[in-house]
Parts: C-alpha cells; structure tokens; sequence
C-alpha cells in the first residue's frame, strides 16, 4: 500500500525534527505550542495540519515551509 500524503509529510517532520532539532517529540511539541499527542498525530500523518500549523513548525525546524514538502 502506497503512504499517504499525510504520512510522507508526517515521517519528513519527524525526520527534520531528529536532525534539525535535539529535542524529543514532547519538547519539540511544547517549543511549538501543540500538545505531544498532536504532534504525534502530525508526524504519523493521522493530523491533517493547517498552513498555519505547519508554518510553526518549519519555523521551529528552522526551514522554509517549502523545505517540509521537498521530495514528496
């Protein structure tokens, strides 16, 4: 079965977030302001995060919000 968009995006986040960041899915999240359950759901592309969402995100990875979409 083929991953979904959702999916892609989520293992790209976590992946950005372990090599761009030294920080666990719990604190990433709270630097975020998301709860860990949230994110967990983003990064298991089960969330269907907003442009706003994800812009918070890339700025905590410090990215471009394009950069999260790369190679999709």
């Amino acid at each position: 079965m083929m991953d979904t968009l959702s999916q892609r995006l989520g293992y790209r986040i976590k992946k950005l977030r372990q090599i761009n960041t030294d920080l666990s899915q719990y604190a990433f999240a709270e630097a975020c302001g998301f709860t860990r359950p949230y994110m967990n759901r983003i990064e298991k592309g089960l969330a269907n995060p907003s442009l706003h969402v994800l812009g918070t995100i890339a700025t905590a990875l410090n990215v471009k919000i394009e950069d999260l979409f790369k190679d999709l």
